[in-house]
């Protein structure tokens, strides 16, 4: 098993309605180099079944495993969105530089955390320069998988209108997704 330690802790606050969750980032090993991993949909820790035999590799090549927690892990994905998971990447790559001095980062990417990466390297974000190097791994769009189902045509159609009166932060109706709350906006 993979000693884990948490590395990133952020409280944060939005304005009325007042929200607050909390931010957090583990890692194993303890070295200056690091291997983010961000899971798809619905992922959290251990998101694949590779990531502790990683841990262990990257411990002999004297590099750390993080696993974040983005407001979007587990059942977040719905009311999140990739914007938001691109802030909260360069948010802890800036830790990592200012706490951890980290000397770089490989990013790793699985399923829709591969979408994440892009949208995040596409932002230029100003820690975009530590990054070493990505690997997507298993890249899929679950949006146009969705669309080649019957049943998700009407559900577009009512994100898409909701988006045009003004409404894409409201969640969509319950049978939209079986998993969690969605937005009109994330569902499109």
């Amino acid at each position: 098993m993979c000693r884990l330690r948490v590395v990133f802790s952020c409280a944060c606050c939005l304005n009325w309605p007042l929200v607050a969750w909390m931010k957090v980032a583990f890692q194993s090993g303890n070295y200056k180099q690091h291997v983010i991993i961000i899971g798809g949909l619905t992922d959290g820790l251990f998101a694949t079944d590779y990531v502790e035999p990683l841990a262990k590799a990257l411990e002999a090549e004297k590099w750390s495993l993080v696993q974040p927690l983005f407001s979007s892990s587990y059942t977040g994905f719905g009311t999140s969105s990739l914007k938001e998971d691109a802030l909260e990447i360069e948010q802890l790559l800036n830790y990592l530089i200012d706490q951890e001095n980290s000397e770089g980062f490989i990013l790793i990417g699985h399923s829709t955390g591969c979408q994440d990466i892009v949208n995040y390297l596409r932002t230029g974000g100003h820690c975009t320069r530590a990054v070493r190097g990505a690997i997507l791994q298993a890249p899929v769009s679950d949006r146009e998988f969705l669309v080649t189902l019957p049943e998700t045509q009407p559900k577009l159609e009512l994100a898409e209108k909701m988006i045009k009166e003004g409404k894409g932060e409201e969640l969509m109706p319950r049978d939209t997704s079986p998993e969690a709350p969605i937005t009109a906006y994330r569902c499109c």
